[in-house]
């Protein structure tokens, strides 16, 4: 079980588990756009699920049409694997749910 999670002065996740064990979760690279929007630049708002069995952050973007980076992936790390979900639009919502068992997440525009 993860008993805690941040992100290290390099931006990637660092978790903790529970036998204090640190696991790092790096930057990934492009986005399915990534010539539009490049490499991963950070994380942002990292969560553990209820159960403590995951771990989840939006995975940020440069954006040329705003003055902030965008979530466009987002990042969950459970059993040793790392699943990143994306689908074109900004993940600005997500939450775990069932206990940590499933993530729900919407996606919108911009603006």
């Amino acid at each position: 079980m993860y008993q805690s999670v941040d992100i290290d002065t390099d931006g990637n996740l660092r978790i903790v588990t529970s036998e204090q064990r640190t696991i790092i979760v790096p930057k990934g690279g492009f986005s399915r756009a990534g010539e539009t929007f490049g490499k991963q630049t950070a994380f942002e708002k990292p969560v553990l699920s209820d159960d403590r069995r995951a771990v989840g952050a939006q995975a940020m973007f440069g954006n040329c049409c705003t003055s902030y980076d965008i979530p466009l992936q987002l990042v969950i790390y459970s059993s040793g694997k790392t699943h990143r979900f994306e689908g074109g639009l900004a993940i600005f919502n997500w939450h775990f749910a069932d206990g940590g068992r499933r993530v729900v997440y919407s996606q919108q525009t911009v603006h």
